[in-house]
């Protein structure tokens, strides 16, 4: 099946209406960034019953399903089009959360058969879908500002968790834990539906402003160039033509090779990428399921309090997707970004979060460092495998599969916390000293900071498949690409003008990832 783009909505001014598509995808996105606010309502399920081993498993199978969300979204999208896939996921959505109200007045074992049911994988599947439908929407009406779209509506992913921890806690105070469930769902359900009505498919024949040329320091390739100045600096713009191929797709002149998933999964390349996601998230998805019981039992907060930290996690996370890549554009380069990352999340999770309960702030603190850093590596990372495996059609296919790392993760981390600190939940006491829980405590974060090490190790020896001919922009050196969305092949040289001016050159396809 494939997609009407003829009869459009957008059809009398499309470039001035693709405004809405970015608006409605950061509004899906925010929806769906709730799954970052669950620990709210671990503790409230607690006293039905439920124990936190038994809701930590529900986060888990949350987001391995998610991640599989995202694979199968990619299929569906390309067959049936964003708006129908996005309405799919709305009423998942409503299903997974509202679903929940099933629960109310059962026994502790069947309420969480509810919950894995319908939040961990109707919920997970639908919220998986509804991730990438609107950023993979909305980066083919934004072909000349790829880089910024794509920080724009993955920020809602973390500022969902505004609504969430907030009024979470609020609902559940004022009208119970399993009708905060439903208004969750119905609120989702509506704002989900109507942003979807607005993800139209680009129309044939569509052109979007053509994008700012990159700067040239360097004149190195002008053949029939176009040639004007731009106070001292020269830009040059080409006609690129149609490109030659082999393999997946090779740009001409470039030799940037553009990968099928075939021949991706077959690079070491893509196996470091895997590993890296998911030693980078390991950790923060350890938090994230555990924000608010670590934050009551330990640090003090209330239910509230507690919330309210979490939508501070999510600022950050939100913030730390387009800061880290503007880093990257303008000085450092995306590689030696990625190590900073690392460091702050590392010092968070080793010299902070272990001695968190002496005072709230430094708590806080940790917090923030570590949703900043998460935020980083989900804003970089995706224009690595781009640089990596090029930016052709099966990249955003190929992204997904390495996105499964993270569904990975959303086991291995919270595990870490379920072993160590919940396995006394299904002991008959089930009881603990405070110091005995904050010995435990510091061992998880200990264990999740060597793994973020690791993480780093492994990145440290990552590099480009040896096929890839060209220098990418993974560091601060020399590139050559082609934009193939907008037509126009931009050459250009890093280092001539000093690294910090070369770095503002920006590279499109970068972020064409789709995820």
């Amino acid at each position: 099946m494939t997609v009407d783009t003829t009869k459009n909505d957008f059809a009398i001014d499309p470039a001035q209406s693709r405004w809405k598509v970015a608006i409605a995808g950061i509004l899906i996105m925010a929806c769906i960034g709730n799954v970052y606010v669950w620990s709210v309502f671990m503790k409230p399920l607690e006293e039905f019953g439920i124990k936190l081993s038994w809701s930590t498993t529900a986060f888990q199978v949350a987001i391995a399903v998610f991640a599989v969300g995202v694979v199968v979204a990619q299929r569906l999208q390309q067959n049936y089009g964003s708006k129908l896939v996005a309405m799919l996921s709305a009423c998942m959505m409503l299903m997974g959360f509202a679903g929940f109200k099933f629960c109310d007045g059962s026994e502790p074992g069947v309420a969480m058969a509810y919950a894995y049911i319908f939040f961990s994988c109707i919920g997970g599947l639908g919220m998986g879908m509804g991730y990438v439908t609107p950023l993979t929407c909305a980066l083919k009406w934004y072909p000349d500002k790829t880089d910024q779209i794509s920080w724009f509506i993955l920020m809602g992913m973390g500022l969902g968790s505004l609504f969430g921890g907030v009024a979470g806690p609020s609902l559940i105070d004022d009208i119970g834990v399993y009708d905060t469930f439903l208004v969750f769902g119905l609120t989702f359900f509506v704002v989900m539906m109507v942003a979807a009505q607005f993800l139209e498919e680009v129309p044939e024949g569509f052109k979007a402003p053509e994008p700012i040329a990159m700067r040239l320091t360097d004149q190195q390739d002008s053949t029939t160039a176009n040639t004007t100045k731009q106070g001292e600096e020269v830009v040059v713009v080409e006609n690129a033509g149609e490109s030659s191929t082999s393999r997946g797709g090779m740009t001409r002149d470039t030799g940037v090779i553009n990968f099928t998933v075939r021949e991706a999964v077959r690079e070491n390349s893509f196996w470091q990428l895997w590993l890296v996601l998911f030693f980078a998230t390991a950790g923060p998805l350890m938090l994230i399921s555990q924000a608010s019981p670590f934050g009551q039992d330990i640090v003090g907060f209330n239910s509230l309090g507690a919330g309210s930290i979490i939508t501070l996690l999510g600022v950050f996370n939100a913030f730390g997707r387009p800061h880290f890549g503007l880093l990257a554009e303008l000085s450092l380069g995306r590689r030696n970004v990625i190590f900073v990352a690392f460091l702050l999340q590392i010092i968070a999770l080793a010299a902070i979060m272990p001695f968190a309960y002496e005072h709230e702030l430094l708590y806080v603190f940790g917090m923030c460092l570590l949703g900043f850093a998460y935020g980083g590596f989900h804003g970089l990372l995706p224009s690595i495998a781009a640089d990596f495996f090029g930016v052709g059609k099966d990249i955003g296919s190929i992204y997904a599969l390495i996105y499964t790392a993270w569904g990975a993760a959303g086991i291995a981390g919270p595990q870490v916390a379920k072993s160590i600190v919940h396995s006394h939940d299904l002991e008959k006491d089930g009881v603990r000293s405070l110091d005995d829980l904050k010995d435990d405590w510091a061992l998880c974060w200990y264990i999740l900071a060597i793994a973020s090490f690791v993480g780093m190790v492994i990145f440290f020896f990552t590099t480009p498949p040896k096929s890839q001919k060209v220098s990418v922009r993974f560091s601060n050196m020399d590139f050559t690409k082609t934009n193939k969305a907008s037509g126009i092949k931009v050459a250009g040289v890093a280092g001539v003008a000093g690294k910090g001016k070369a770095m503002r050159n920006r590279e499109k396809g970068g972020s064409q990832v789709g995820i």
